[in-house]
């Protein structure tokens, strides 16, 4: 009987010591994250008063404090890579709140402690709720309203 040309025969070898070197031999050298880098952190759920959330946003004051500069610092060194653990919606609703702040001292000319101590009292009858607070901000105007990102309602 003749045999096909076309086929090969397939060896086995048998099974020997793995070529790869070991784990403790294999070192890799990978920079950290910036999430690694700016350590844990996270966000006061419900702030009693808009001084502490500013302090919480820019890394002042007591409990706040710290070689970042507070969230405005990582955003500066990281930008958005460092906050992917952070809630979108609280971070989005305070810095819209922040960007308020620093709009009406520019506007006004007054100072940061005196211009958040005006807005305070609003905050603090919407009892620091985010949501509500910046509902209330845009009903006066000074953040806008994002336009419906889905479909319109019926």
């Amino acid at each position: 009987m003749l045999e096909n040309p076309t086929i090969k025969k397939r060896i086995v070898e048998p099974e020997g010591p793995s070529r790869e070197p070991s784990p403790v031999a294999r070192t890799t050298t990978t920079s950290p994250s910036p999430a690694e880098l700016c350590g844990v952190f996270s966000m006061v759920p419900k702030h009693t008063s808009l001084v502490d959330m500013h302090n919480e946003w820019c890394g002042l004051g007591g409990k706040h404090e710290n070689d970042f500069g507070g969230i405005n610092g990582r955003n500066m060194a990281y930008g958005k890579k460092w906050r992917g653990h952070l809630p979108n919606q609280q971070y989005s609703r305070t810095a819209r709140i922040i960007a308020v702040i620093g709009k009406r001292v520019a506007d006004t000319n007054t100072s940061i402690p005196s211009c958040i101590s005006e807005m305070d009292v609003l905050f603090k009858e919407n009892k620091g709720v985010l949501s509500k607070y910046v509902e209330e901000l845009q009903l006066q105007g000074l953040i806008p309203k994002k336009a419906s990102r889905g479909k319109t309602k019926k």
